[in-house]
This record gives C-alpha cells, sequence and structure tokens, in this order.
C-alpha cells in the first residue's frame, strides 16, 4: 500500500482529483515517492457520504506533516454528479499522475 505521508498524489492532486481518485477508485500501476504500487484501491462512493469523503481527505492532506488544501465538501458533491455515469476506476494515468 503506497504511504499517505508525503505522498506526491496526496500533496499535488488538485482536489477535484483526489475526490475522484477517492470516489471511482484506482486500478494499475502508480509511483508514490519514486516506489511503483500495482494495487487496486476501492471505490468509496457508496461508502461515504460527500461530508465525509471531504473530511477524509482533508486529514490525509493536512496530516503526517503534509501541508496540502483541504477538500471542500462542495468539490466532493460537483465532481460525484459529474462521474455518476463512470463504472470504472481511475487509473494514474487518467489523473495525470504517470506510474
Amino acid at each position: 500500500m503506497p504511504p499517505l505521508a508525503g505522498s506526491e498524489v496526496v500533496l499535488t492532486l488538485p482536489e477535484e482529483k483526489i475526490a475522484m481518485l477517492e470516489l471511482k477508485g484506482l486500478k494499475g500501476p502508480i509511483r508514490v515517492r519514486q516506489q511503483l504500487y500495482d494495487n487496486e484501491m476501492p471505490a468509496f462512493e457508496e461508502v461515504l457520504s460527500d461530508d465525509e469523503l471531504s473530511m477524509v481527505l482533508s486529514y490525509v492532506r493536512t496530516s503526517w506533516g503534509n501541508s496540502a488544501t483541504p477538500v471542500t465538501a462542495t468539490t466532493v458533491k460537483k465532481v460525484r454528479e459529474d462521474l455518476r455515469k463512470r463504472l470504472e476506476s481511475f487509473t494514474a494515468k487518467e489523473l495525470g499522475i504517470e506510474p
């Protein structure tokens, strides 16, 4: 499992893309802190509300020495609506992260 502390993904992805990743999941390889991981992360769209997901993402982005901006519930809600017809998980490449 990739680390969250100091993760380029956690620190550099815009809040919309990190919400996309959490809502729909991630499949295939991803590089975090110069190490390649090839696991599948499940989607959380059916598990957490917009407020809950916002709080979890904001916590991850501001804990363990991370200093990224929080993710708002408004952003999560908009991304959820935009992705409502998407069935599959994202790949790192689709999110603009080269593995």
